[in-house]
């Protein structure tokens, strides 16, 4: 018999940890790597509403007209998942939430597609958030030197002739569009699952106001999430 890898094994322990209905879910996917992201998704909603509420499971879902999943028999209490193939992620509250996460990408027809003409402006003119320092040169007093400063991020400092510190209007260096893409994305993913209504007729259309965002760009594991609640 063929020994089996640790990712299967790990694999094997999450769906015998889950509900059956939630198995049968799970192994409904034909990539393993599918099924252990429907797997964990649950597992890390149990650990949730366990350690927030105090919930013991297993839990069971009923589903509004669009499909957003609710807890059976808390109506109180709301949950949110979303993985890609990099990260799952949960959120519970005690008020309507929505999540999404996305694995960094630049997809050009979903953008043509779903992003308003302000919108793909915004992700063109994406700028990089790393610090730049300004410092006039001896060589040429008239111009600046640019170069990164990783030490503070967010800040700009500008030198003047004089040693005096200085104003100037900077560009930073231009960041992939992909993480722009990605973020105003999940922002409309975790909208769209708050209001459990689904994607609009015109996806291009403004998001619903009064909507509280939270995002996370994770560059080194490849991945944005954002969270969405209305403000209270």
């Amino acid at each position: 018999m063929p020994e089996r890898s640790r990712g299967e094994e790990a694999l094997e322990r999450r769906l015998r940890a889950l509900p059956q209905w939630r198995r049968e879910k799970a192994l409904a996917y034909r990539r393993p790597l599918d099924r252990f992201l429907c797997a964990e998704a649950y597992l890390l909603l149990e650990r949730a509403l366990k350690e927030q509420f105090g919930l013991p499971g297993p839990f069971e879902f009923e589903y509004g007209p669009c499909g957003k999943p609710f807890l059976k028999g808390h109506p109180g209490i709301h949950f949110n998942i979303s993985h890609c193939s990099r990260c799952v992620c949960c959120a519970v509250s005690d008020r309507p939430v929505g999540v999404d996460v996305e694995t960094i990408q630049y997809d050009p027809d979903v953008a043509a597609y779903a992003f308003s003409d302000e919108e793909l402006s915004r992700i063109r003119g994406a700028v990089n958030s790393g610090i730049v320092e300004v410092k006039e040169t001896p060589e040429a007093p008239d111009t600046v030197e640019v170069k990164e400063t990783p030490e503070a991020p967010g800040i700009v400092e500008v030198i003047g002739a004089s040693g005096t510190p200085g104003i100037v209007e900077t560009k930073g260096a231009p960041e992939a569009p992909e993480i722009e893409f990605t973020r105003l994305w999940t922002m409309k993913e975790s909208a769209w699952k708050l209001t459990g209504e689904g994607a609009p007729a015109d996806p291009k259309a403004p998001l619903p106001a009064g909507i509280a965002f939270r995002t996370e760009i994770i560059k080194e594991r490849g991945y944005v999430l954002t969270w969405a609640e209305m403000r209270r």
